[in-house]
C-alpha cells in the first residue's frame, strides 16, 4: 500500500489561491495589476516541489519509484477538468461569437495533447489576432509547460536515483540548480533574440522550467517534514524575515511588469528565489506568515485553483466577444465575471475534482437504482455529455482556420511595410496635384463644404462632408507648410500613416505594433541627440497601456522647448479609462503637452473602428487623420495668432 506525504502544508494550497488570485487580476485589470503573471511561477515552483519530495520519498522508501503511477494519477488530476472545461466553453463558444472558433482544432488539439504553448509559437500569431480577438485557450500555454516537465522529470529522478543511490537528494539538487540556471539564461538569450516578439521566450518550456526546478531544489534540500521542523525550530529569528518575503512577493505581483527587459535578465528569476524564501517559512501552521495566508479565503481559492485557472481567461476573452451586456461599465462587468467564475469552477470542481469517481461510478451500466427517476437522471447525464462531445467535434470539424475577414484586411493593410519601425516620410504619402484633383473630383464633394478650402493643401473631403468642423481652413493650411512635425505611434498611427501624411507634407511619422510609451521616449531622446528635432511632436502611444505620471511628466520635461501633441485612446480594454485620465492630467500639469482628444470624438462611432474597438478601419483612419490634423493646425494657429 502506497504512503501518504509525512506532512501536507495547508499553506501550500492557500499560495495556490493566491496565484490563481493574481492571474485573474492580471487580466482583468493588467495595467494595475502588472505582475499578475508571476502566480505561473507559484503553480510550477509548487508542482517542482511536491513532485520532486513524493519522488525522493518513494524513493526512499521503497529504492525505486513507479512512473506509471505517476502518470496514471496526473492524468486523473488534470484531465477530467480540462475536459469539461472545454466541452461547455466550446459550446458557450458557438452561442457567442463564431469568430472565437477560429483555428478551433489546432488550439484544442495542441491543449489536449500538452503542446498548446509550442503550437503558439509555431504559428507566431500576428499582434492583430491577439488583439482583436484572443484564442479561449491561450492560457493553456502553462498547463502545456507544465505537462511536458511531468513527462521528462520522472526519468531524470529515476536516472539520478541509480546513479546516486547513497546520496540521491544531494545529486538530484546539483542537477535542479543547473538545470535552473540554464533554463534561466535561455530566458534572458531567447527574449534577446525576439525582443520585438517575445512569444518564444515568454511561452517556451525550455525557458520557463527553472520554476519547477527551483522548487525541485527545495525539496531535495528539505522534504516537507524536515521543512517544518527546520522551521519550527528557526521561527523566532525568522518570523520577519518571512513576512518580508511575503510582502516582496505580493509586490512583485502588483508592480513587476512581463513586457519589461528586467522580468526577462533575471527578474522573474529573483522572484522564484525570494518566493522560495516565502514558501519555506511558511509551512509551519502557527507560524505569523501561514497564519496570514492561510486565511479561508485564500484557502477556498486554492483548492479550487485548477479549475478556476481553467475558466478565468476563457471569461475574460468571452467578454471581449460580446458576453458583456451594452452599457455596463468595465468595473460591473469585472463583477459579473468574477461571480460566473466562481459558479462555473465551483460547479468544475464538484464535478471533476472532488466528486468524480462517484459520478463515473453512478453512470456505469452495471449500477442498479432504486427507482425510475434516478434511471432517467442517469440518462440525461448521458445525453447532456453526448451532446457536449459531438458539439465539439462539430467544431473542431467545421471550425475555420486563419483569421477573420477584419482582423485579414488590418493584416493586408500593414503588409506593404510592416518592418520594425514603419516610417513615413513627406515623400512616400504626399499626393501630387493632379493625384489630389483627381480625389476631389470621385468624391464629389468639393465646393459643397460650408467653408472656403484651401487648395494648398490635400484633405479628405467626404470626412469634411460628414464633419464640417474637421475642414482645415486657409490660415491652418499655410501652417502645414511651415512646420516641421514629428510622430512616434503603436498599431493605431502605424495603419493611419499614409492618410495623415496625405494631409500634413512636412511630417515624420514613426509607428509599429505594440509600442509603449517608454519606447516613444528613447525614439526622442535619439531624435534630439541627432541636431534634427522637429518644431512639433505628435506622441500617438498609450493603446497597448503601460503609462504613469512619471513616463508623461519626463516626456513634458525633457522636451520642454516643443510643442507635444498627445492624443487620448479608444480601447475596449480596461486601461482605456486609466490612460486617457493619466493623458488629460498631464496636459492640465504641463503647459507644452496639447490634449488631441481622439476618444471624445470617437467613442461610440462603431462605425469607424474594427471590430476590435480600437484600430481604425479604412474609412476610420482617414477620419482619424483628419482630426488629428485639423487638431495640430487649429492650436498652431491659434497659438501664432496670440
Amino acid at each position: 500500500m502506497r504512503q501518504k506525504p509525512a506532512h501536507m502544508i495547508k499553506s501550500f494550497t492557500a499560495w495556490r489561491g493566491l496565484a490563481v488570485l493574481f492571474v485573474c487580476l492580471y487580466h482583468w485589470f493588467p495595467h494595475t495589476v502588472q505582475g499578475g503573471y508571476l502566480g505561473v511561477i507559484i503553480f510550477l515552483t509548487l508542482s517542482g516541489y511536491l513532485v520532486t519530495d513524493s519522488f525522493l520519498s518513494e524513493l526512499e522508501l521503497h529504492k525505486k519509484i513507479s512512473i506509471i503511477r505517476f502518470y496514471v494519477r496526473r492524468i486523473k488530476r488534470l484531465y477530467p477538468p480540462m475536459i469539461l472545461f472545454m466541452l461547455v466553453a466550446t459550446l458557450w463558444a458557438n452561442f457567442l461569437n463564431h469568430d472565437l472558433l477560429y483555428n478551433f482544432s489546432a488550439s484544442a488539439f495542441s491543449t489536449l495533447f500538452g503542446v498548446n504553448n509550442w503550437w503558439q509559437i509555431s504559428q507566431n500569431l500576428s499582434y492583430f489576432q491577439h488583439f482583436a480577438l484572443p484564442d479561449m485557450f491561450t492560457h493553456m500555454w502553462a498547463l502545456a509547460v507544465e505537462m511536458q516537465i511531468y513527462l521528462f522529470w520522472p526519468f531524470v529522478v529515476w536516472i539520478v536515483g541509480k546513479l546516486a543511490s547513497r546520496a540521491p537528494r544531494r545529486a538530484l539538487l546539483k542537477v535542479s540548480l543547473i538545470g535552473a540556471a540554464v533554463s534561466a539564461v535561455l530566458l534572458a538569450v531567447m527574449y534577446q533574440l525576439s525582443i520585438h516578439n517575445i512569444t518564444r521566450a515568454y511561452y517556451g518550456s525550455d525557458t520557463r522550467v527553472f520554476s519547477f526546478l527551483l522548487g525541485s531544489a527545495l525539496a531535495c534540500r528539505f522534504s516537507r517534514q524536515t521543512l517544518v521542523n527546520w522551521y519550527q525550530h528557526a521561527r523566532t529569528l525568522d518570523t520577519y524575515k518571512s513576512l518580508l518575503a511575503c510582502i516582496i512577493t505580493v509586490l512583485c505581483m502588483i508592480f513587476l511588469a512581463g513586457d519589461t527587459w528586467f522580468a526577462y535578465y533575471g527578474g522573474m528569476v529573483l522572484f522564484n528565489v525570494v518566493l522560495l524564501v516565502a514558501l519555506a517559512t511558511s509551512v509551519d501552521e502557527s507560524g505569523l506568515s501561514a497564519r496570514l495566508i492561510g486565511n479561508p479565503v485564500l484557502m477556498y481559492l486554492g483548492k479550487r485553483s485548477y479549475s478556476l485557472y481553467l475558466w478565468q481567461y476563457t471569461l475574460w476573452v468571452f467578454g471581449k466577444a460580446g458576453f458583456n451586456p451594452p452599457g455596463v461599465s468595465y468595473g460591473s462587468a469585472v463583477i459579473m465575471q468574477a461571480v460566473f467564475l466562481l459558479i462555473l469552477a465551483e460547479l468544475t470542481y464538484q464535478i471533476s475534482e472532488k466528486h468524480l469517481m462517484a459520478l463515473v461510478n453512478w453512470c456505469a451500466p452495471s449500477a442498479l437504482h432504486k427507482n425510475q427517476a434516478h434511471g432517467r437522471a442517469k440518462m440525461l447525464v448521458l445525453l447532456v455529455f453526448s451532446a457536449l462531445i459531438a458539439c465539439f467535434a462539430w467544431t473542431c470539424i467545421h471550425a475555420p482556420v486563419g483569421a477573420p475577414e477584419d482582423v485579414r484586411e488590418m493584416q493586408s493593410r500593414l503588409a506593404d511595410d510592416d518592418d520594425e519601425n514603419a516610417r513615413t516620410t513627406t515623400n512616400d504619402t504626399q499626393q501630387s496635384d493632379e493625384d489630389a484633383s483627381q480625389q476631389e473630383e470621385e468624391d464629389g464633394t468639393a465646393g459643397t463644404t460650408p467653408y472656403e478650402k484651401p487648395d494648398n493643401i490635400t484633405q479628405f473631403d467626404k470626412v469634411i462632408a460628414q464633419y464640417p468642423e474637421l475642414g482645415i481652413t486657409k490660415d491652418e493650411a499655410a501652417i502645414a507648410h511651415n512646420i516641421k512635425i514629428f510622430a512616434v505611434g503603436d498599431s493605431v498611427l502605424k495603419m493611419c500613416r499614409k492618410q495623415l501624411g496625405t494631409i500634413l507634407p512636412n511630417m515624420t511619422i514613426d509607428a509599429t505594433n505594440s509600442r509603449q510609451i517608454p519606447a516613444g521616449l528613447n525614439i526622442l531622446r535619439e531624435l534630439k541627440r541627432s541636431d534634427d528635432f522637429p518644431d512639433v511632436v505628435y506622441f500617438a502611444l498609450g493603446t497597448n497601456g503601460i503609462i504613469n505620471n512619471d513616463m508623461l511628466d519626463t516626456l513634458s520635461t525633457e522636451f520642454s522647448d516643443t510643442d507635444i501633441y498627445i492624443s487620448t485612446v479608444v480601447s475596449n480594454d480596461s486601461y482605456e479609462h486609466d490612460v486617457n485620465d493619466y493623458i488629460t492630467q498631464a496636459v492640465k500639469r504641463h503647459d507644452n503637452l496639447h490634449l488631441i482628444d481622439w476618444h471624445q470624438f470617437a467613442k461610440g462611432k462603431t462605425e469607424l473602428f474594427y471590430n476590435d474597438g480600437t484600430h481604425p478601419n479604412i474609412g476610420g483612419s482617414e477620419v482619424y487623420a483628419q482630426f488629428v490634423a485639423k487638431s495640430i493646425l487649429q492650436s498652431q494657429q491659434e497659438k501664432s495668432s496670440s
